[in-house]
């Protein structure tokens, strides 16, 4: 007799203490864009480290607050945005 199981099966993409940081950012994301919107914005322990809109910058600062190899971050979008890479 199989059971069903009654709880999701979590997918995790980075090692849990960042995908907790991760996860807390993407359930923020509304008020991230609202304060940050079309900047790259780092994070860790559930609060802001650093935001600009140039990432090398916006990691330089946050390594000043973490010691961490891989500082999570990313770039909050605000409207739409069209990318273009040139192939040759």
């Amino acid at each position: 007799m199989k059971t069903k199981r009654k709880t999701p099966i979590r997918v995790t993409l980075f090692p849990q203490p960042l995908q907790r940081d991760y996860d807390w950012a993407w359930a923020h994301y509304g008020e991230l864009g609202r304060r940050y919107p079309n900047q790259w914005v780092a994070f860790a322990h559930r609060r802001v480290l650093a935001a600009g809109p140039r990432l090398n910058r916006v990691l330089e600062k946050a390594h000043q607050q973490v010691d961490w190899p891989h500082i999570p971050h990313l770039f909050v979008e605000s409207g739409i945005h069209i990318y273009y890479a040139h192939h040759p």
